[in-house]
This record gives structure tokens, C-alpha cells and sequence, in this order.
């Protein structure tokens, strides 16, 4: 006969979220600031665009269009530096958050009576947070 394991609460998952956000503060803090300079990095090549399109219309010399030829160049690549490091840096958090959801959900089932275990399916156990 198949054993029921218990079912958590929302004040339990709840409490489990608090803890893993405030275990991790400081490793969701950085990639949120980063996607933020990535955001405005990326705002900052239109604006230029505006303003070549300008220069150009108004005459600048060559020079000047040059510069903002660099310029859009640039935040190009800044958008594209901090798009890459807080992906990364998400991803790693990601995979450190799982391992440790990973390491406690094996701890409770070893704590749990073997014959428990032995009589309940394998769905079950994986489907809880004992």
C-alpha cells in the first residue's frame, strides 16, 4: 500500500523562498544591476543614431559623424558585455540554488524512514517538499 508523504504549506514554500533569496542576496543583486547597464547601454545607440541623423541634416563635419560613428560602436559593445556577464552570472546562481534545493531534498528523504520511502512512488517523492 502506497504511503502519502505530506504536502507543504504556502507559509512553509513562503519561508523556503525567503531563505533562498536571502542566502543569495548579493548573487541576485549583481546580474539584476548588470541587466540594468545592459538595458541602458542599450538605450544609449538609438539616442546617438538620433543624433547623427541630426549632425548629418545640420551639416556636421565629418569628423563629429565620426565620432558618434564610435560612440554607437561602443555602447554596441558595452550592451553586448553586459548582456553576456549577468546571463552567466544567473545562470551560475541558478545552478547554485538547485544544488542546494538538491542537497536539502536528499537530506529530508534520508531522513525519512526507509520503509516510508520503500512504499512510496518515486513521483511522489520527487513531487514534494518533505
Amino acid at each position: 500500500m502506497p504511503v502519502t508523504l505530506p504536502i507543504a504549506d504556502d507559509p512553509t514554500v513562503r519561508r523556503e523562498v525567503r531563505h533562498l533569496l536571502t542566502a543569495h542576496r548579493r548573487p541576485i543583486v549583481l546580474p539584476t544591476l548588470a541587466h540594468t547597464a545592459a538595458v541602458a547601454a542599450g538605450l544609449v545607440a538609438p539616442w546617438l543614431l538620433g543624433v547623427l541623423v541630426d549632425g548629418v541634416a545640420g551639416g556636421h563635419q565629418a569628423a563629429h559623424v565620426d565620432r558618434l560613428a564610435l560612440a554607437i560602436a561602443g555602447s554596441v559593445l558595452v550592451q553586448a558585455v553586459t548582456r553576456c556577464i549577468p546571463s552567466r552570472m544567473a545562470f551560475v546562481l541558478g545552478e547554485d540554488v538547485f544544488h542546494e534545493l538538491r542537497s536539502t531534498f536528499t537530506d529530508r528523504v534520508l531522513g525519512l524512514p526507509l520503509s516510508a520511502v520503500e512504499r512510496t512512488s518515486t513521483g511522489d517523492i520527487a513531487s514534494r517538499n518533505i
